[in-house]
């Protein structure tokens, strides 16, 4: 199937439901045509019961959100726990140094720790938010275009939205850097914090969605940060639009 067909939701927007009650929050989504899932956290169950519990759903789960800090104490323990239910991807929200001392320390010990995630059968990629495209700059450079050429091991998941409130043109980006660039977040809003519905916000995802399908990309991977009751109502239409794209 496509990135028309695999549509996933970024947990953390229905986290309290999820945290709750995952296998509840998991049926919600699946009715509004969700058919995949990037979870925040390990969940507190059997490895067969979390992989019973997803089958019984439709569900697969492309990637997971992880802290830095635990995933330099634990990663092992996770790739232990998730490879074997098809999990491809690890993702790690970002971290924003205050420095170029910090940035080194940082961005060499992802890098190393990606070839080791790498070499265990996972992909370990950096999940930017705005600052990654404003802070931290060097001769005019800022963070995340240091780390694209400082550290040719480092690949990414482009979060649409905040690297478009950043400067950043997507299609462009994804032109440039297509080997780098891995996954999508698909946010929309307009202007500031509060998301929207993606079909309503100031990014055109219709060309972003056909090219990252060109590239190979597997899943389009929501995510709403808006009033978290109205995420399944989101989820729903969001389906609906994206099934609506393809050609």
């Amino acid at each position: 199937m496509s990135m028309y067909e695999n549509i996933a939701l970024q947990l953390w927007s229905v986290h309290e439901d999820a945290e709750n009650d995952l296998e509840g929050t998991l049926r919600r989504l699946a009715e509004v045509g969700i058919n995949g899932f990037e979870h925040f956290k390990v969940p507190d169950i059997s490895r067969e019961d979390y992989a019973a519990m997803i089958k019984n759903y439709g569900m697969s789960v492309p990637s997971i959100h992880l802290g830095y800090e635990l995933l330099l104490e634990r990663w092992e323990e996770y790739c232990d726990f998730l490879l074997p239910l098809g999990l491809k991807t690890i993702v790690m929200p970002g971290w924003h140094p205050k420095n170029d001392e910090e940035y080194e320390w940082f961005a060499s010990g992802f890098d190393k720790l990606g070839e080791k995630i790498r070499s265990a059968g996972a992909d370990l990629l950096y999940h930017n938010h705005i600052v990654e495209f404003t802070e931290c700059k060097k001769d005019g450079k800022p963070y995340w275009y240091r780390m694209l050429d400082d550290f040719p091991g480092i690949a990414f998941q482009l979060d649409c939205y905040w690297a478009k409130l950043g400067g950043c043109d997507i299609m462009d980006m994804l032109a440039k850097y297509p080997d780098r660039i891995r996954s999508l977040h698909i946010k929309n809003g307009k202007g500031e914090h509060p998301s929207c519905d993606i079909d309503k916000g100031i990014i055109d995802f219709e060309p972003i969605l056909a090219r990252a399908e060109e590239l190979g990309m597997e899943w389009t991977i929501l995510e709403f940060e808006a009033e978290p009751s109205d995420s399944y109502g989101f989820s729903e239409r969001a389906v609906k639009y994206i099934k609506g794209l393809k050609k």
